[in-house]
């Protein structure tokens, strides 16, 4: 299967979540690039071949991923998103714990499980009778 980057567009973007104003439509764009550059990176060697892995998941978990990243804040300030939130009105305060404070891209175990990432793979090495060289590989 070819797959063309990014896996994933602003307005896919926009139809799994909701409208993007013209203002978050280049950041958008840009996230779901370095998403797909970091999925690409991430799956397992001989993706492409597998038929599982479909245009349509990469798609699905490429927005999912840039999803996180452009949560509104529940302070309703410009800042990143936010895990949890506690407000004091008397002598004024305020704790929160910020949901991604780094901003990056990762995988939920779910999308890990359907993209196969992380999956233990297994090889076998065929022993050549009278071998006389070097340490043979162990596995």
């Amino acid at each position: 299967m070819e797959v063309a980057l990014p896996f994933a567009t602003a307005e896919d973007l926009a139809e799994r979540w909701r409208p993007l104003s013209d203002a978050e439509k280049p950041r958008a764009d840009a996230l779901l690039s370095d998403a797909s550059y970091a999925l690409a990176a991430l799956m397992p060697e001989g993706w492409e071949g597998d038929p599982s892995v479909t245009a349509d998941l990469l798609r699905m978990v490429c927005c999912n991923v840039v999803k996180r990243e452009m949560q509104p804040n529940p302070l309703g300030v410009d800042a990143p998103a936010m895990s949890q939130v506690s407000q004091t009105a008397g002598s004024f305060s305020v704790n929160a714990t910020l949901a991604n404070p780094t901003g990056d891209i990762y995988l939920t175990d779910t999308e890990k499980k359907l993209l196969h990432v992380g999956e233990a793979r297994c090889y076998s090495v065929v022993a050549e009778i009278g071998y006389r060289g070097g340490r043979p590989w162990l596995c």
